[in-house]
């Protein structure tokens, strides 16, 4: 696990495993997991914003927030959708790239879509998605985002949320929750 989690520090490493582990033996429920684990990803890639969306179905045609943590109001919340029909660029981007990297996401073409309804109202600049497989199938995504400024994503948290999105894809499909 140590080059996976190379740019996480061993707190937070040991955190992630913990609350996978838990997950996957039954210890904690899946709302204790999506918590722990925002809180966790918004710590370890520095963003203010993290959250876990689940596809609705195969066809990815809707989105699912699991869990959305803010660490400026250190508030979780939850169950909003997003559907093909609203956000056209943006689903396209994910259905064909499943990273997506918008260090200027109000003038990404794939994330444009979102200023009105989403950026501007939550002060949001900044926006970085990684895929989350369960046995090879799409399960859903990890969504970092930054409010207040620009922030410049790098290769490595990029990585980082690969790296969590494959542990963590394993922990769903082994409790077929994905």
């Amino acid at each position: 696990w140590a080059r996976v989690f190379a740019a996480v520090s061993p707190v937070q490493e040991k955190e992630i495993l913990t609350l996978a582990s838990s997950l996957m033996r039954g210890r904690i429920g899946p709302t204790a997991f999506y918590g722990g684990l925002t809180e966790a990803i918004a710590s370890a890639v520095g963003c203010n914003r993290a959250s876990i969306w689940r596809f609705t179905s195969d066809a990815r045609e809707r989105i699912i927030c699991m869990d959305l943590f803010d660490t400026r109001t250190r508030q979780h919340r939850g169950g909003e959708t997003l559907t093909r029909e609203a956000f056209t660029p943006y689903f396209n981007a994910i259905q064909a790239n499943i990273l997506l990297m918008a260090t200027d996401a109000r003038h990404h073409p794939a994330t444009e879509c979102f200023n009105e309804a989403y950026f501007q109202p939550n002060d949001i600049f900044s926006l970085l998605d990684v895929g989350i497989d369960a046995l090879g199938k799409g399960w859903g995504l990890f969504c970092c985002e930054h409010a207040g400024a620009v922030k410049a994503w790098t290769d490595e948290d990029a990585a980082l949320l690969r790296s969590v999105g494959n542990l963590c894809g394993m922990a769903f499909a082994r409790l077929k929750t994905g």
